[in-house]
């Protein structure tokens, strides 16, 4: 585990086979006693810099898995709508794929599309003249009005919150 001395302005490493050797360290050069949490000053700046960066890495991994279903939903209307089928099998593959994936790891927080996607592609293949086209747009549709209802519903909790604040 790498110190710092501040006496010496070195890093040393040491051995450290248990967490009380952190309350024992002394410099091999000088003699004095190293704080269990010593760092060298320009390290700590490097180090808050890469956990900025990594934060920032993980909030555009949370802010896309949070509009995921709905970019996929949106591309297979507009693949609906511009006839583009193939285009719209392989959305409703990704989005029923990663669905059922997230169920079985349990990940999953979307459990009432347990009901409302089957219903919704019945929905959309009686709708549409019996077309397997048809029932993917209801599965893309059922995908896009819980994203759009789940963002309304916490935009008024986060307005409800604003306002009490005041």
């Amino acid at each position: 585990m790498v110190r710092y001395c501040k006496n010496c302005d070195r890093d040393y490493d040491f051995a450290i086979k248990s967490m009380s050797d952190l309350n024992f360290l002394v410099c091999p050069v000088c003699g004095e006693q190293i704080g269990r949490n010593s760092r060298r000053e320009s390290g700590r700046a490097q180090i808050e810099e890469n956990e900025v960066k990594i934060g920032r890495v993980f909030h555009s991994l949370y802010q896309f898995a949070y509009v995921f279903y709905l970019i996929l939903a949106m591309s297979g209307i507009l693949a609906f709508v511009f006839h583009a089928f193939t285009i719209l099998y392989v959305v409703t593959g990704i989005s029923i794929c990663v669905y059922v994936l997230q169920f079985f790891t349990g990940t999953l927080i979307f459990t009432s599309g347990l009901f409302f996607l089957p219903a919704g592609a019945v929905a959309g293949f009686l709708l549409f003249r019996n077309s397997i086209e048809g029932a993917c747009l209801g599965v893309h549709v059922v995908f896009a009005v819980r994203h759009l209802l789940r963002d309304v519903f916490f935009r008024f909790i986060g307005w409800l919150i604003t306002k009490s604040s005041t």
